[in-house]
Parts: structure tokens; sequence; C-alpha cells
């Protein structure tokens, strides 16, 4: 380049004058697209960055999603926040590609006004054909290496904003639901005869006898390790267990079953979307009305966190509210389970971080119901309230 700057002074400073000019009008075309171009690059780093969230969030909210039998509404999220990242990584790659065509139309239009300018000096007899041919190369080669440098000049700037490619990890279905039952009727009983569940070789529950019936209230207790929410998901939705193992619905043998139509599975947290506290609450039954969900939201003693919140109930939830402490998520993970209405509820270790006085008083309500059957996981129980269960099943 430092050659081709020394001809061209050499030949004549008017043309080193021009061609300087041009060439950073050359940089000017990108440079004053910038501030724009970033803005297009940040937008699609944000949108990125939420589509990778939203991602990671659905595997780990995808039980609770699954529980509830609201998978398609996971999946219709998901498809809306990839299509705006897929939209947004368009725009910018478009808008870049503008950048490159205005950049090289300049170009063009810049050698033809030299053409132009140099056949004039031809014309004037002020330079010779040798001088218009040197001259020509190393303005050419000039205008290149120093478009080159500016070129790197902007990928430099836009480099440090450009975001790595990311894995969608949310690839498949966790479940495969082939051979299974699903239970649109009543739901009278559940048996497991011989029950066996084993992970990687490790037998996890072994030879599990048990029968529950409508309106029982079943209690399963161990120590931690020993398999009492393995066994929990598995009366909830069996899959993997041994071959010999007997499963029977209503007194009717079968392969597998789904039953979230008749029951929810209460986990000891909840995942709550970005969405509003109403719509997260109600997912399993947008048609229940206000006033039952007051009541549930009184009785949880969570009335008094909504009522702070300026939008109340239409409130859009952001990080999971990881702000709520280990209680008022457990009160939240029940309320939602409330909510839904079903006949069957799976409980698990859902007040190991409430009080006495707000366990008892949540725990009473639901054992109290006759209508409702209970099986719940616990770690450890105060003694007034095991004559509540009417089953108990010790790991």
């Amino acid at each position: 380049m430092i050659l081709s700057v020394v001809m061209v002074i050499y030949y004549n400073w008017l043309i080193f004058i021009i061609t300087t000019l041009f060439s950073i009008l050359v940089f000017l075309v990108p440079f004053l697209t910038t501030k724009k171009s970033h803005k297009k690059i940040e937008i699609s780093n944000q949108t990125n960055d939420e589509f990778l969230q939203f991602s990671k969030d659905s595997v780990k909210s995808y039980w609770n999603y699954w529980s509830l039998n609201k998978t398609q509404k996971l999946k219709s999220d998901l498809m809306k926040i990839s299509n705006n990242y897929e939209k947004a990584n368009k725009i910018n790659k478009n808008f870049q590609g503008l950048q490159v065509m205005l950049s090289t139309i300049t170009i063009y239009l810049i050698q033809i006004i030299l053409i132009t300018l140099i056949s004039y000096f031809l014309f004037k007899d002020i330079f010779t054909v040798a001088i218009v041919v040197t001259l020509s190369q190393v303005t050419t080669q000039y205008i290149q290496s120093f478009g080159i440098i500016l070129n790197h000049f902007i990928k430099y700037l836009n480099l440090r904003k450009t975001n790595d490619e990311i894995n969608d990890p949310y690839t498949k279905e966790l479940e495969n639901f082939t051979k299974t039952k699903v239970i649109e009727e009543k739901l009278e009983s559940i048996v497991f005869k011989d029950f066996t569940f084993k992970y990687d070789q490790t037998t996890i529950l072994d030879k599990i006898n048990l029968k529950i019936v409508s309106g029982d209230k079943v209690l399963i207790l161990g120590k931690s390790g020993v398999g009492k929410s393995t066994l929990l998901k598995q009366l909830f939705y069996p899959k993997s267990f041994d071959v010999k193992s007997e499963i029977s619905i209503n007194k009717a043998r079968c392969e597998n079953y789904d039953i979230r139509k008749q029951a929810v599975y209460i986990d000891q947290d909840i995942f709550l979307s970005k969405d509003t506290i109403w719509n997260n609450i109600t997912l399993a039954n947008p048609e229940i009305s206000k006033e039952e969900v007051d009541f549930y939201l009184k009785f949880l003693q969570l009335d008094h966190l909504i009522d702070r919140l300026e939008f109340g109930l239409e409130t859009i939830i952001l990080d999971n509210m990881q702000n709520l402490s280990g209680g008022e998520r457990q009160r939240f993970a029940i309320l939602r389970g409330l909510v839904a209405k079903k006949p069957w509820m799976f409980l698990d270790e859902v007040n190991s971080a409430l009080d006495k006085k707000t366990s008892n008083l949540i725990m009473n309500y639901l054992l109290n119901k006759k209508d409702l059957t209970i099986i719940m996981v616990a770690h450890h129980i105060e003694k007034e309230e095991l004559n509540k269960f009417n089953k108990i099943i010790k790991l």
C-alpha cells in the first residue's frame, strides 16, 4: 500500500487527493450505517438470549407442563420465540448484505470516476498511455488496500457484539406415549403388583405391592434417596419398569397409562413461565372463576403478595419469581394444583419448606375432602398428621 501511495503522489497530487477522498467515502458508507447495524445486532442478541433462556427453561419446566397436560402450550410458546429469533437474525443478515452491496457500488462508482478523470488527462496530453496504465493499476491497488484495512476495522467494531451460535437443547419429547392407555373415565383404582424399577442397572424400587382406590389418603414415607419421589412419579405415569411388574387401572391390566385428565402432580417447586400470574396459576384450568382463585389465594396466604403488585394477577412474571421464598413457591405450586380441580392429587414433599402452622392448615383442608384422592411423599411428618392417612407406605 505504501508503494501505491508514493507512486500516486509522484505522478499527480490531484489524483492522490481524489483517490484518498473516494477511499474515505468507501469507508463512510458502512461507517454511517454502523450505528444502525449495532442496533440490529443488539436486537438479534437479545432475541438470541431470550430463545436460549426459554429453551433451557422449557427443559427444566417440561415435567410441570407435562403433568398438567399442557405441553402443547410449551411448544407453542417455544415456536413463537423461535420465530422471533429467526426473524431478527434474518433482518440482521439482510442489513449486513445491504452494507456490502452499498460498499461495492461505491467502489465501482469511484473506479468509473477515476477512469474518466485519467482518460481526460490522457486526452489533454497531460499523461502518456504508459503512465495511465501504471496509474490505473496503482490507484486500484491503493483503493483495494485502503478498503481492506477499513473493512477489517468495521468487522472489529461489529465482532465485539457478535454472539455465539446457539444449540437448541429442546430437541425432542421427553416421553414416549406408545402403548399408553389414556384414562378418560373416572379413575377408581391403581394396583401395582411386584412392581420393580431399575435405573442404570440399579434397582430403585423392588417388588412394590400396593392398591390405591378413589378417596384414599396415602402417605409414602422413607429416608432421602430410597425412591419415594420415584414411586410417586411411577404411580402418576409408569414407564421403563421391569417386564414382570403388573399394573392395573380400574381392575383392568395395562402396560402403561396416562391419568392426567383425572390427576394433578404437584412438585415441591414450581416453574413459572414468562407470562401473567393469572395464566400461570390457571394453566390447567383457564375456565376457573376469579372468585375461586381469590379464595385459594387467601386460604394459602398469598393474597398479600398479589395485593402489593401494581397490576395484581395480570403482572408479568420475570426470572421465574426467584425472589420468592421456598415456602411461598410451594404455596404457589399447591395453588396451581388446587386450581386444576382434579379428583386425584400427587404431592411430592409440598410442605417441606412450610412452617408447622401453615402446613397443618393446608393438610387439614386437603385430607378432609372426602372426594379427593391424595398420594403424598414426605421425608418427615408430625405424629398428629399420620392419623389422617388411611394408608402408609414405608420405603
